[in-house]
């Protein structure tokens, strides 16, 4: 055997040779890398789960739309064609079907007197999403006073007092009859704040003209407060979902909704975006 073949074999052999105990590994650069890829993934991923949970929501509260304003459609059939008042000071309390009486401002407002026409689930059609458990869902004055969806009472229904007719506005409609357009009946609602808590709802709707501008001149954006703009509350992406009157569900942003021919037959008869009430009168407490 030659000198240099017994000199590889030694080597290869030897317990400190440089290539037998050399062992793979990651460099620090490498660590950083890889450390990178997965928080870029987890981003991606925490992002995709919070657009899913978004349009979730959404769809639920599109849905919650259908059913009320299905509802609100129903009630003139059994009200010789009398569109449902957003309030009425006339009632003094309202049965349930488990027993319960809701009493005062509670049997007052929309929610519970509509409640006979979607069979009184109130989730899914009044109680959606957040605002389904940021208060005692068994308090009926809070759960009337906090819908998911704001009524358009000003122009649709009215308010009822004293009389037997329900007023608002000088041009609200108060019977199907009238209506020579679909305006807004219901929007996503809020309140803005409960304690610390802003909360994802309010029973009644402001529009942006009354006799005069209601709504604050600026721009919306996610930190804006809801009752800057009627109680209307963009939360889908800066669009609120709308029902009508046609029974359509719509999502609209803060500055389509300015547009007044969208809440007032009237305004779209004249084909008048800044349309402006002459009178509007009292509805009662809220």
């Amino acid at each position: 055997m030659s000198m240099k073949l017994k000199l590889k074999q030694n080597q290869m052999n030897c317990p400190h040779n440089p290539s037998r105990g050399r062992r793979s590994g990651f460099t620090l650069i490498e660590l950083l890398v890889v450390i990178g890829i997965i928080a870029i993934l987890s981003s991606l991923g925490f992002a995709g789960t919070k657009v899913a949970l978004q349009q979730a929501a959404k769809t639920r509260e599109i849905t919650a739309a259908k059913s009320l304003v299905g509802a609100y459609l129903t009630y003139p059939a059994d009200n010789y064609g009398i569109l449902l008042p957003g309030n009425d000071l006339t009632v003094g309390v309202i049965e349930l079907p488990n027993g319960d009486a809701v009493h005062g401002p509670a049997a007052q407002r929309y929610p519970y007197r509509l409640a006979e026409f979607f069979d009184y689930v109130m989730e899914g059609t009044v109680l959606v999403n957040r605002n389904a458990s940021q208060f005692d869902k068994n308090d009926h004055y809070l759960v009337s006073l906090y819908p998911a969806l704001g009524m358009n009472h000003q122009f649709v229904g009215g308010s009822r007092s004293n009389g037997a007719n329900p007023v608002s506005t000088s041009d609200c409609l108060t019977s199907l009859s009238q209506a020579s357009s679909a305006p807004l009946v219901f929007a996503s609602a809020s309140n803005g704040e409960m304690g610390e808590e802003q909360v994802d709802g309010y029973c009644f709707l402001t529009p942006p003209n009354l006799t005069g501008t209601n709504w604050k001149d600026i721009e919306w954006t996610s930190a804006s407060s809801a009752k800057d703009y009627g109680h209307v509350d963009a939360r889908y992406g800066g669009k609120a979902v709308c029902a009508f009157l046609d029974g359509a569900v719509r999502l609209h942003s803060i500055e389509e909704l300015r547009d007044m021919r969208l809440w007032s037959h009237m305004a779209a008869a004249q084909d008048n975006p800044d349309y402006r009430t002459k009178k509007a009168s009292g509805g009662g407490r809220l």
